[in-house]
């Protein structure tokens, strides 16, 4: 069942993808929000290519940031996807929610700080899922 009419070749796998976006802004906030589908398949079946994953990957993201002060500006966003493999016996599921601060520090630098958590679970399969937290401090220049 393929998701688009066109697709990327490659001697080994085939890659089908679906995207949408949306975004609305105002004088303070933005909000994007993401869905996508896509899928992966050996383009070639036979000896020596067996061992090729196929992938069917479907996800959603949201982004939001809000205009605290003219400096500062709060940013939340979070992850949604589900991937399944035939070949690999697998599905697996990740979540993550993301919060963040930024600061103008001048008209082309900007100090972030930002706090994610992500949970990725395995069903099947022998791999094994996580649980990280991540905390991001950094800066961004603009130029």
């Amino acid at each position: 069942r393929p998701l688009t009419p066109a697709f990327t070749q490659s001697p080994i796998v085939r890659i089908e993808a679906l995207l949408a976006s949306w975004g609305y802004a105002t004088t303070r906030t933005a909000t994007v929000a993401t869905a996508y589908m896509n899928n992966l398949r050996p383009a070639v079946i036979g000896p020596g290519f067996t061992n090729v994953a196929d992938f069917d990957q479907g996800g959603f993201s949201l982004r939001w940031s809000y205009q605290l002060t003219p400096r500062h500006s709060l940013q939340l966003g979070g992850l949604a996807q589900t991937t399944e493999s035939n070949t690999l016996r697998t599905d697996t599921t990740v979540t993550s929610a993301t919060a963040g601060l930024r600061y103008l520090l001048s008209p082309n630098l900007i100090g972030i700080l930002n706090y994610r958590f992500t949970r990725q679970r395995i069903d099947g399969g022998t791999f094994a899922g996580y649980d990280e937290n991540l905390v991001q401090v950094g800066v961004d220049y603009r130029f």
